[in-house]
C-alpha cells in the first residue's frame, strides 16, 4: 500500500459516515443532534487567565466541579477529559495499596484490570449470574458476595458495576450497606448510568444508595461529548487524593472542548433532563409496543426481573434478537445497517443493543421498528437458529499471579491449542463492550481454551490480540 500524504483518512471516514444520514442509536447520547454553541476551533484553548486549570482549580472549573456535585448528589466531583477508565483508575490509586484485596464481578470492564496493574491491588472476582438466551451477565447475588465477604475478610475495597452495558443493575442499598458494614470502600463504575438522577422512573444512582465513589462515562448517555466523564465523591474521603492520583492519569492539556460539554450537559440535565428523560421512556416504551408485534424477532425487557439478581432496568437501552429468523446478532445488526441505515451501539452471537436518548424522537423509533418489519418480511423463510448453550458466560478465572506482576514478567508466545495450563500473558477483550475474556496472570484452562477456539468464527473485534484469527496466545515464561 502507498501511502499519500494528501489524504486525512479518518477525516474522510468520518465525513463518509456523515454523508450516509445513518440513524444512530448509539453513543455518544447527543447523537450528534444537540446544539453545543461552544463546539468550534474558537473555543479550542488552554489555561490562559480566566480559565482557570483543571489540575489545581481555583475559578470557573471549580464552580463547574461545585455545580456538577450539587446537581448529582456527590460531595466533590472531578472532570475527567480521559473518559470515565481515568476515573476508575484513579479511584484506584487513591483508595489502594499493592497486595490490597479488591473484590468485583468478574464482568467488570478492561480499564479495572488497568488499575490493577497501575495499584498494584489483587483482584478477588465473583461470577454473576448469565442469561442463558442472550449470555449476557444479569448480576450478582447476594449470597456471592457474602461468600466472597466471608472468604476475604481483608478485603479493603469492593467495585460494582451499575449499570451492565445492556442496562442491568444488581445493585441496591441493602448491598451497598452491608458492603460498607464490614469495613469496605465501595467504588461503582456508572459510566453507563449518568442519567439516573434525573428521572425518578430511571434506577436510583449509586450515590444515592450510599457509594463512596462513583464514576460516570458522561458521553454515553447524558450528552456531553466523547472521552469526557465525572469523578463523584460520595462520601468524607480525601479529596485531595483523588486529585493527586488524577493528575497522574489525565492530560496535562486538557481539552477546554471536553469540560465544557460537561459543564453545559450537566446544566442541559438539571435544567430539562426529567422532561427530556420523560420523553425518551415514553418513546423507547412506544418503541418496545412496536417491536413486539413483529413477527421472529424478539424483545428482551421485562422478562429480565425474573432473575432474582436484577434489581432494575435501563428502559432507554433496546434489546432484541433475530434468532428465529434464523440471524445472529451480527447478521441482524449488519442488515439494519447496509439496507436500512440504522446502527446499533453492539451486537453478539445472539443479540443486538440499541440506545435512545433525549436527542432521538419518533423519527428514529419509528425508523428502526419499519427496519425490523421489513427484515421480518424478506427473512421470514429462514431455518430459526438454535440457542446458544446455556450460560455460557465467563468461566470463573483462577487468578494465579497478580495482575502487576504478569504485566511485567517474561512471556512468550504458543498456539491456542496448546496454551491450557498456561498463565496467561495478555489480554483478550471483545470489544465492545471491553469486558475480559482473559487477563494476564490468570489460568488458562482446558474449558476456555475451547471457548476461545469456538469464537474464531465470528466477526468479533479484539482488543489485545498480537495477530489477528485467536492463532496464538502469550503466556507467561
Amino acid at each position: 500500500m502507498v501511502l499519500s500524504q494528501q489524504r486525512a483518512p479518518l477525516v474522510e471516514a468520518i465525513r463518509s459516515y456523515l454523508g450516509e444520514d445513518i440513524c444512530r442509536l448509539h453513543m455518544p447520547g447527543h447523537k450528534g443532534r444537540e446544539e453545543m454553541p461552544f463546539l468550534s476551533a474558537m473555543a479550542d484553548l488552554t489555561e490562559v487567565h480566566g480559565l482557570d486549570d483543571l489540575h489545581r482549580p481555583e475559578g470557573a472549573i471549580k464552580e463547574a466541579q461545585e455545580l456538577a456535585a450539587a446537581a448529582f448528589g456527590a460531595r466533590e466531583t472531578f472532570f475527567l477529559v480521559n473518559g470515565a477508565s481515568a476515573g476508575i483508575i484513579a479511584a484506584f490509586l487513591a483508595l489502594a495499596k499493592p497486595g490490597d484485596k479488591v473484590i468485583l464481578p468478574r464482568h467488570v470492564h478492561k480499564s479495572v484490570f488497568n488499575a490493577l496493574v497501575l495499584s498494584g491491588a489483587f483482584p478477588v472476582y465473583v461470577s454473576p449470574a448469565y442469561h442463558p438466551v442472550l449470555n449476557i451477565p444479569v448480576g450478582v447475588s447476594l449470597e456471592a458476595w457474602e461468600e466472597a465477604w466471608k472468604t476475604h475478610p481483608d478485603s479493603k475495597l469492593m467495585f460494582l458495576v451499575h449499570p451492565t452495558y445492556e442496562g442491568i443493575t444488581s445493585v441496591d442499598g441493602d448491598l451497598i450497606k452491608k458492603a460498607k458494614e464490614r469495613g469496605l470502600k465501595i467504588i461503582v463504575d456508572e459510566a453507563h448510568g449518568g442519567h439516573f438522577p434525573f428521572h425518578p422512573s430511571l434506577p436510583p444512582s449509586a450515590l444515592a444508595l450510599g457509594a463512596d465513589v462513583v464514576i460516570h462515562g458522561s458521553h454515553k448517555t447524558t450528552g456531553s461529548l466523547t472521552q469526557s466523564g465525572m469523578l463523584h465523591l460520595g462520601t468524607s474521603l480525601q479529596p485531595e487524593l483523588f486529585q493527586a492520583a488524577l493528575s497522574l492519569v489525565q492530560s496535562t492539556s486538557p481539552s477546554y472542548l471536553l469540560m465544557a460539554s460537561l459543564d453545559s450537559a450537566r446544566r442541559k440535565m438539571v435544567l430539562e433532563g426529567e422532561q427530556k428523560l420523560a420523553e425518551t421512556l415514553k418513546l423507547t416504551g412506544k418503541v418496545r409496543d412496536e417491536i413486539k408485534a413483529v413477527k421472529g424477532i424478539c424483545l428482551w425487557h421485562e422478562e429480565l426481573y425474573t432473575y432474582s439478581e436484577v434489581k432494575g432496568l435501563d428502559p432507554t437501552k433496546i434489546i432484541i434478537d433475530g434468532l428465529e429468523l434464523g440471524l445472529t446478532g451480527y447478521q441482524l445488526a449488519g442488515i439494519l445497517r447496509e439496507s436500512h441505515g440504522v446502527q446499533v451501539e453492539v451486537a453478539s452471537n445472539t443479540h443486538l443493543l440499541a440506545l435512545f436518548s433525549f436527542a432521538d424522537g419518533w423519527e428514529q423509533g419509528d425508523k428502526l421498528v419499519q427496519s425490523l418489519v421489513a427484515i421480518s418480511k424478506s427473512c421470514g423463510n429462514r431455518k430459526p437458529l438454535p440457542i446458544a448453550p446455556a450460560g455460557l458466560g465467563l468461566p470463573s478465572p483462577q487468578v494465579v499471579v497478580s495482575p502487576r506482576h504478569s504485566w511485567f514478567a517474561p512471556k512468550k508466545t504458543v498456539p491456542l491449542e496448546k496454551a491450557a495450563g498456561a498463565v496467561c500473558g495478555q489480554l483478550l477483550v471483545p470489544y465492545p463492550p471491553g469486558i475480559p475474556l482473559l487477563c494476564p496472570g490468570e489460568l488458562i484452562t482446558n474449558q476456555l481454551v475451547d471457548l476461545l477456539l469456538s469464537l474464531r468464527g465470528f466477526d468479533l473485534q479484539w482488543q489485545g490480540l498480537h495477530e489477528p484469527g485467536l492463532k496464538t496466545i502469550q503466556v507467561l515464561a
